[in-house]
């Protein structure tokens, strides 16, 4: 840009201040230097330079602040001392070339203020309107009303355009009458290259996305104010852009009905679009695609009231289970009061885990911590934790959205509770033990094992987070003489007594029928022992595992 003006050029800038206010001024160019235009303004001293293809105004703004022109597709503009308001881009375009100059044509001189750059600098954007432009929207708008049987070839028309591609023409007019997408309705100006005859049958019957129908023009857009020459084809701004038009293919009817065709330099349809007089012209259409609409909507509209009407009828369900199953609990008065959902939690967790002590401590503003010391699994107990929260998170958006059930509702609910488990260390010690005996290793914690790919304490973590560990609740027994053994002897037979190290021994054979009581002696079962699959014990258990299955 710089490089196309000399000294003593006039260039027209308009000016945009902080209230939306425009002013036209003429500066003359006082000299080049280092790729600057130096002009004068007030005796003081500017220059312009480019920057990414902009106009850059340095060294002061003139007064310019913080303004866009572009406000909601208006502008508020003012031409010497009267204030037009607000006005389209259309009508300010042809006031600013009356009050400018009639016969003015040197529109890739004005600059348009587009803010400021990141230094301060208000910067200006070029707005390359030229007569081509304003010519073809003037014949387009003399050809508006026009039926489809008397525009020809070569005239500019505006085409309704709405979405993207179309199956057929009930799709297209489906994007056109329905009411939540009518807004998006737009008219885009275009140049009828080619028309299409076709009779009503063939009109009906056309799918728009068969490509075995083949246009005889590529369509595409173009514009004839920016020199083919351009070199950065792939920098326009945006007033540039909005120098483009559309090449269109007319496929039309002798009753009149019709539909434009871009195909975007393919030679099949790809985007259609309808005269501005379709739903006249196209009368019958509209009626048919909006009886089909209506229908659709109906249908839409009874399904939604059955699924509201399920969801009621489902929720009420819930709400009647919810009370009956469980009548312990404290019904909250206050949604908000958090105390009455902490108490819940902890006596549905003490109903639920009756052997393990749980902490309920808050955290912070709507976060509890729920922690225990073995006991059951982080998961079994997470599944009563869900039941109180009434908060979720959408890390899409980086916001929270509301959970609301029958129980939190009815309970108390809290935004977020987690859950922690520490495991004692004598249970780490005997996974350990497993570890070692499985691997014939002698690892510790600290260990790295190579079998497993990590850290010996890693993978006892991870092996130890999904077991239970809940105690089993003692059998209440009467006073008798003689006390019972907590595990009650049993008469066993196809099973015997392995030494499989220093520390432990394994209880191999037919231990199926026996397994609980194997269990309940603190055994672990493995199926990968060197001498078979068993259930293997530390030695401290060997005389209460032989008392109990009366082995010698």
């Amino acid at each position: 840009m710089i490089e196309q003006l000399k000294v003593g050029d006039k260039l027209t800038v308009i000016k945009v201040n902080s209230l939306a206010a425009t002013s036209i001024n003429r500066i003359m160019i006082d000299s080049i230097q280092d790729g600057k235009a130096v002009f004068t303004v007030k005796r003081k001293k500017y220059y312009l330079s480019v920057d990414n293809n902009v106009l850059v105004l340095r060294g002061h703004n003139l007064g310019i602040t913080q303004g866009t022109w572009n406000n909601g597709g208006s502008c508020l503009i003012m031409s010497g001392n009267c204030n037009l308001g607000g006005m389209d881009r259309e009508s300010m375009i042809e006031l600013l070339k009356t009050n400018i100059n009639p016969l003015f044509d040197q529109w890739q001189r004005i600059y348009w203020f587009d803010g400021k750059s990141e230094e301060g600098d208000p910067i200006f954007v070029p707005r390359p309107v030229t007569a081509h432009y304003l010519q073809y929207q003037a014949e387009a708008e003399q050809n508006i009303n026009k039926t489809a049987q008397q525009i020809n070839l070569n005239d500019f028309i505006y085409s309704y355009r709405n979405g993207s591609k179309h199956q057929s023409l009930n799709d297209m007019l489906k994007w056109h009458l329905r009411e939540d997408l009518a807004a998006k309705e737009h008219l885009k100006l275009g140049k009828v290259v080619d028309i299409i005859e076709m009779s009503e049958e063939a009109f009906d019957a056309l799918c728009y996305g068969d490509h075995e129908f083949k246009l005889n023009h590529s369509g595409g857009d173009r514009s004839d104010d920016i020199s083919e020459d351009r070199q950065d084809v792939h920098n326009y701004s945006q007033y540039e852009i909005e120098t483009f038009y559309t090449l269109y293919t007319l496929i039309r009817t002798p009753s009149g009905r019709a539909i434009t065709v871009d195909a975007q330099g393919y030679d099949y349809m790809r985007y259609t679009g309808l005269l501005p007089h379709y739903k006249t012209s196209m009368a019958a259409d509209c009626a048919k695609a909006t009886a089909i609409l209506t229908k659709a909507q109906n249908e839409e509209a009874e399904e939604k009231q059955t699924q509201k009407a399920e969801a009621e009828r489902r929720y009420q369900q819930e709400c009647k289970r919810v009370a009956k199953d469980y009548p312990f609990l404290t019904v909250t008065v206050d949604k908000y009061d958090q105390k009455v959902a902490a108490n819940n939690l902890r006596v549905l967790l003490k109903r639920k885990f009756s052997e393990t002590k749980f902490s309920v401590k808050k955290y912070y503003y709507d976060s509890y911590t729920v922690s225990w010391v073995d006991g059951p699994t982080v998961g079994q107990v997470t599944e009563i934790t869900r039941l109180f929260r009434n908060e979720g998170f959408d890390g899409m958006t980086d916001s929270s959205y509301p959970i609301i059930t029958p129980f939190n509702e009815r309970y108390g609910g809290i935004g977020s509770i987690s859950a922690e488990r520490k495991v004692s260390e004598h249970y780490k010690e005997a996974e350990l033990e497993l570890i070692n005996v499985e691997l014939g290793k002698s690892y510790q914690m600290r260990d790295f094992s190579p079998e497993y790919g990590d850290n010996v304490g890693t993978i006892i973590h991870q092996r130890l987070y999904k077991k239970d560990f809940t105690p089993t609740p003692e059998p209440k027994v009467k006073c008798t003489s003689k006390a019972k053994p907590a595990v009650e002897a049993i008469q066993t037979e196809g099973v015997e007594i392995v030494d499989y190290s220093e520390k432990s021994f394994a209880i191999i054979g037919d231990t199926k029928p026996i397994k609980e009581t194997l269990k309940q002696l603190g055994g672990c079962f493995n199926g990968r022992l060197s001498c078979g699959a068993g259930w293997i014990f530390s030695k401290t258990k060997l005389d209460t595992v032989k008392q109990t299955l009366l082995l010698t």
